[in-house]
């Protein structure tokens, strides 16, 4: 992990778009001390891929991906026009284990306003049709971001 905070850190400014993807499990801490996004204030994009939460539970942590929402927070740029989710999820309770107060309050930040949003969602392995559940349980959950940018939330 080291080295990806190292090449992200000597990215700088220069560092426009970014797909994150880290296997399952990893711990919060690691993505606190050794991975920041701060000296990447020319990003226009990030995406975040991969996010099972099937295989995310076999690890302990309060939240599901705190890596994520840790990330997210460390985001300096004034041209950040996107943010992606791909995100996995087997059943509603997946969701609710997100830390979204903390992913609004991120979001909504002042500089982020007319922010794009996305979220593509696998339901797979889900149960009954649950579609508009998850995209109703997301925008609820944005409340604060809706007010400042744009949401896309689809379920396949």
């Amino acid at each position: 992990m080291k080295a990806v905070g190292d090449l992200l850190h000597a990215s700088g400014a220069s560092l426009e778009r970014l797909l994150v993807e880290f296997p399952a499990g990893v711990p919060e801490e690691v993505s606190q001390n050794q991975i920041s996004l701060v000296h990447n204030t020319g990003l226009r994009s990030v995406h975040f891929g991969g996010l099972n939460a099937g295989a995310s539970r076999t690890f302990f942590s309060t939240d599901l991906f705190p890596w994520v929402t840790t990330m997210l927070s460390q985001i300096r740029s004034k041209h950040l026009q996107e943010v992606t989710f791909d995100l996995e999820i087997t059943s509603m309770n997946d969701l609710l284990s997100l830390d979204w107060e903390r992913i609004d309050r991120d979001l909504s930040r002042e500089e982020f306003k007319g922010l794009l949003v996305m979220f593509h969602i696998s339901l797979e392995g889900a149960g009954s049709p649950i579609g508009q559940d998850v995209q109703d349980l997301i925008s609820d959950r944005l409340a604060g971001f809706r007010d400042r940018g744009t949401l896309c939330v689809s379920c396949v």
